[in-house]
């Protein structure tokens, strides 16, 4: 009995002792997280292609979480409660999974496929020659959405919602179409290629005059709609978007006869019309082209060129010239003659047939005969280069009505006037670096001067161009007699040899030793071999200095130090 009693007291001091003991059990209904569990899966496209961050919501806790890279999803720690899973992601239509849990605490659920509900559509379009048109605007209606073709005649939409619907095409000049649309699974939907067939064109042709001259500014008119085009320089014409309707063209020019010609299209865009000659009322020009000097005499082989139709041609030994089955519009008449200044008159027809000009006189153009450019450089103590530039020339004119004469260089903004030389009939002048508006005469280098003339009826003419050839920068060096040295009247003058690279000539002079010094003596033409020279004449007692320069083939030339010395 006191056994008994022993035992069921170990009993129920148990099953308070188990009341308060932990829960580990998963399986144990009194564990507390007995009724939590987890789900999980994957995601993918209709082509079994994972899709990320698709949003996964668990509809009881509103938990949700999103696809990894993988396509995958897993939500833990939910209530064991049968609910529902929703999909959802920008682009596809939303889904949703019934989930019952039976026993299960991990729930894997089969893998979600989602369907696209926007997609993208394209294609090509091309006319009937099969080349790409670009510029088509194509219409998808569903969305009222506008996308126009770019130069391979291919369109795209994106993002469209996929329902089924018309697609219209419809470009300027060619039919209007549509193809219907009818979505699948697929995500994009490529039409196939859409031809459209023209519904205007274009008419083209030329325009002559009897002598199949081009005839240009013609009037051309299509009289189905109107249109007006106007004949080039070469007599084409050009008339584009027309509709393509069986009609009439018609060609109307001033001083020709109107004419038109059927168009029938047949099957063609472009419809080129067999040359059309015009046919006009014709006249004459004629008269003579004399010189401006007196005697007026005629000139021969003047050109003379009639610019409406391009005629040209030449006077005769008389001046006299004739220009036959000119169209009669009036226009100018141009006259040239090489050594002349060209000149023109304006034709204005009235009611004659024949047009004469009065008497056309041409001035001669003035004719540079000689034209040089040299430079001078002239070395002071203690290193000083003095630059002078000198220009010379001989001007002709028939006429001898030359008002001024001109250098110019346009590159450094430089103009100055040459002043007549009576005696050695040049027209002549010389300028330093300052005049030249230059920083140092070494920039001078390149530069072009042209030779301007005025005459007195205000003409002016660019008759010729030269440059400068050559700056001698190099020092002749004297060596005596130098510094006040005392000599006879007839001294040696001793220099070092120079060598500057080109061919040249010295110059020697002798100069009086005061404020305003007196050349006493020159020489020109000593051979530049030369390092010395005697004076050939006898010097006065006096202060005396010396200089010797270097000229070249051109006249450009530099001189030395002057050197001072005694004569006693």
């Amino acid at each position: 009995m006191k056994k008994t009693i022993y035992i069921g007291a170990l009993l129920v001091l148990s099953f308070f002792y188990s009341c308060n003991a932990p829960r580990t059990n998963p399986l144990d209904p009194q564990n507390p997280n007995y009724s939590l569990g987890q789900l999980d899966g994957y995601v993918f496209t209709p082509s079994r292609i994972p899709l990320n961050k698709v949003r996964v919501t668990w509809k009881n806790e509103n938990i949700t979480v999103e696809t990894d890279s993988t396509g995958y999803f897993k939500i833990q720690g939910i209530q064991r409660k049968n609910g529902t899973l929703y999909y959802e992601k920008l682009g596809y239509a939303n889904d949703s999974v019934l989930v019952e849990w039976g026993d299960q605490k991990s729930k894997r659920i089969e893998d979600k496929i989602l369907i696209y509900v926007t997609g993208q559509l394209d294609g090509f379009v091309f006319n009937p020659e099969r080349s790409p048109l670009q510029g088509v605007k194509v219409l998808w209606n569903n969305q009222n959405i506008l996308v126009q073709t770019d130069i391979n005649g291919h369109y795209l939409f994106s993002n469209l919602a996929k329902n089924n619907g018309l697609l219209y095409f419809e470009k300027d000049g060619f039919a209007k179409d549509s193809v219907n649309v009818v979505w699948d699974n697929q995500e994009n939907y490529h039409v196939a290629d859409k031809i459209l067939n023209y519904t205007i064109g274009q008419i083209d042709g030329y325009v002559y005059d009897p002598d199949k001259i081009p005839i240009k500014n013609v009037k051309i008119i299509w009289g189905n709609q109107n249109l007006l085009a106007t004949s080039d320089q070469n007599g084409h014409y050009l008339l584009t978007n027309v509709s393509m309707k069986n009609g009439k063209l018609y060609f109307e020019k001033d001083g020709f006869a109107s004419d038109s010609v059927n168009v029938i299209w047949g099957t063609q865009k472009n419809y080129h019309v067999p040359d059309k000659t015009l046919i006009y009322t014709i006249g004459t020009i004629d008269g003579y082209v004399k010189t401006v000097a007196l005697p007026r005499l005629p000139i021969p082989n003047a050109k003379v060129s009639w610019k409406n139709q391009n005629i040209v041609v030449t006077t005769n030994s008389n001046g006299y010239y004739k220009i036959d089955n000119v169209p009669k519009q009036n226009g100018t008449i141009y006259f040239e003659k090489e050594g002349y200044s060209p000149d023109s008159s304006l034709v204005q027809w009235g009611s004659q047939k024949s047009y004469r000009v009065e008497d056309i006189f041409l001035n001669s153009i003035p004719t540079l005969d000689y034209y040089n450019i040299y430079t001078s450089v002239e070395n002071k103590f203690p290193d000083i280069q003095s630059f002078k530039i000198f220009f010379e020339c001989t001007i002709s004119d028939k006429e001898n009505d030359v008002d001024s004469v001109f250098v110019s260089s346009n590159s450094i903004n430089f103009k100055k006037q040459l002043i007549f030389n009576p005696t050695t009939k040049n027209y002549e002048n010389n300028f330093t670096t300052s005049d030249l508006n230059l920083t140092s005469f070494e920039n001078v280098i390149g530069k072009n001067f042209d030779i301007i003339v005025k005459e007195r009826s205000g003409k002016t003419f660019n008759i010729g161009s030269s440059y400068v050839k050559r700056i001698i920068k190099q020092e002749i060096i004297i060596d005596s007699p130098s510094n006040k040295q005392v000599v006879s009247s007839t001294p040696q003058l001793n220099w070092q040899r120079f060598l500057p690279g080109f061919n040249f000539k010295y110059r020697i002079e002798i100069y009086t030793d005061e404020i305003q010094p007196v050349l006493v003596w020159s020489k020109d033409n000593i051979s530049q071999d030369a390092i010395n020279y005697i004076v050939d004449q006898s010097l006065q007692t006096g202060d005396y200095f010396w200089v010797i320069w270097c000229v070249d083939e051109f006249k450009n030339k530099s001189r030395s130090k002057p050197a001072s010395f005694v004569v006693q």
